[in-house]
């Protein structure tokens, strides 16, 4: 038995090919490793595409994008654009519920006026948060309103008024 199995093993090995047949299995092998190697692709393609934080996802109920702020990792408000309304900023404060009146001037740019607003929230939070002390408060979100966002938060409202009227619009993406 094993030897009629070396045998036509040394039948095929030795037989002549011609250089066409060489050239269509060498195709067909090409042709099947690139058909894996696409299907290979597109499941990391799939993958980082589903799970990518920095990905804009431009038909997200109607063009909504939030923005959080946060003190020492506790959330503090939440800022909403709703680009499918005419009023589309919304702000909502995140704390911790308790007892204590919190404060907030939080920025908000008005897409119709295309000027940045400042909006007065009342909260009543666990603690108090000293939002005067610079660099505390940080920003987490859509890329976009995070780097509109940041660096130019401080403890003074009228620089940081003169701060957000020399920059330019937050980039919405269009859809």
């Amino acid at each position: 038995m094993y030897k009629s199995i070396i045998n036509s093993l040394n039948e095929v090995i030795t037989k002549k090919i011609s250089s066409f047949e060489l050239l269509l299995n060498i195709s067909f092998v090409l042709i099947i490793g690139l058909i894996i190697f696409i299907f290979y692709w597109h499941s990391i393609n799939w993958k980082v595409a589903k799970l990518n934080r920095c990905k804009i996802n431009l038909n997200s109920e109607g063009s909504i994008y939030n923005l959080y702020a946060s003190y020492d990792q506790t959330k503090l408000y939440k800022v909403r654009y709703d680009n499918s309304t005419k009023h589309n900023v919304s702000i909502d404060c995140a704390c911790p519920s308790g007892n204590i009146p919190n404060t907030f001037d939080i920025p908000a740019y008005n897409t119709e006026t295309q000027k940045t607003e400042f909006i007065k929230k009342y909260c009543v939070c666990d603690k108090y948060y000293d939002t005067t002390i610079e660099n505390k408060i940080h920003y987490n979100g859509d890329n976009f309103l995070v780097d509109y966002y940041r660096d130019v938060y401080t403890a003074d409202l009228d620089k940081m008024k003169t701060k957000f009227a020399t920059k330019s619009s937050p980039a919405f993406p269009s859809a």
